[in-house]
């Protein structure tokens, strides 16, 4: 008798991590395509649909949300198609999160607080930081003459520094004063990621933009993920320019009500290129009195 094993008579190998999350998320939204598999699950708009409804619910979001644990698992497991399948959820989470103020949301601050944390590690306590020219010296394209105080050196080629996100504190617990802060840097994550992202899920965040007043804080990462939509590779793709303008529209509107200055001069700046790239001239500026 032959000693080689039998390949039908060997165990199973053990699932893996990604294998096991993938089920335990079916037996929370429902049935998932088959083959699960977490990269092509990213671009599948029923199980986001799924996913959205159920952090819709009224009971969503508390330390017992069985959802909010998942997303939790999955953004701190090593599959980086799972952390995009969360960031694909974000739009949604974070809307739900900050229209409710008295609510238990334990639940969805876990998984904002995950974020948060991996975004404060891979920063290593340092902002975020772009360098810009000095408009007082000299461009590259200029021959300059040294004056008899001047040294040789090249002064255009002096930099300022400008902090595009402030250093990250560590942060264990949400405090009121830190929402908009947490969920910012979610926010800035998710920007980052953008071009992984599906439609559906750039289309949910615009819709949530123009209905629900969001923190004046959140304006920067808001704006750098509309201009996304409104001008980056898939901005025709169904209906995703038409629902970032629409959102830029709503919160100009809403910054020229409270004289928001900053967010009325970023707002119509998106209007107007808007309006350029569409060949419409644009109108008079108008006057507040």
């Amino acid at each position: 008798m032959s000693d080689e094993p039998n390949p039908t008579n060997q165990p199973n190998p053990p699932p893996t991590l990604t294998q096991t999350l993938l089920t335990s998320l079916s037996t929370i939204v429902g049935p998932l395509p088959i083959p699960t598999i977490s990269h092509s699950l990213l671009h599948d708009p029923t199980s986001h649909t799924s996913i959205s409804t159920h952090l819709r619910l009224p009971s969503s979001g508390s330390g017992s949300d069985d959802l909010c644990r998942w997303l939790y698992d999955a953004f701190q497991s090593a599959d980086p198609h799972l952390r995009l399948l969360v960031l694909r959820s974000l739009p949604v989470l974070s809307a739900v999160y900050l229209s409710r103020t008295a609510a238990s949301n334990a639940g969805f601050e876990a998984v904002l607080l995950a974020i948060y944390a991996h975004e404060a590690e891979s920063r290593a306590g340092q902002p975020e930081t772009v360098s810009v020219p000095d408009i007082n010296h000299s461009s590259l394209y200029h021959e300059t003459r040294p004056g008899p105080n001047k040294n040789n050196n090249n002064m255009s080629t002096e930099l300022n520094r400008a902090v595009v996100s402030p250093a990250l504190d560590p942060c264990g617990t949400v405090r009121a004063t830190r929402r908009a802060r947490i969920v910012g840097v979610a926010l800035e994550l998710y920007y980052s990621r953008i071009s992984s992202m599906p439609v559906f899920s750039k289309i949910e965040f615009c819709e949530s933009c123009a209905v629900w007043p969001a923190h004046w804080e959140l304006l920067q990462p808001t704006l750098w993920i509309l201009a996304h939509c409104l001008f980056g590779p898939a901005a025709d793709s169904d209906g995703l320019r038409a629902a970032a303008g629409r959102a830029v529209e709503r919160l100009y509107e809403r910054a020229s009500h409270e004289v928001n200055p900053q967010a009325m001069l970023a707002t119509r700046s998106l209007l107007r290129l808007v309006e350029l790239g569409d060949g419409v001239a644009p109108p008079p500026p108008q006057v507040f009195t």
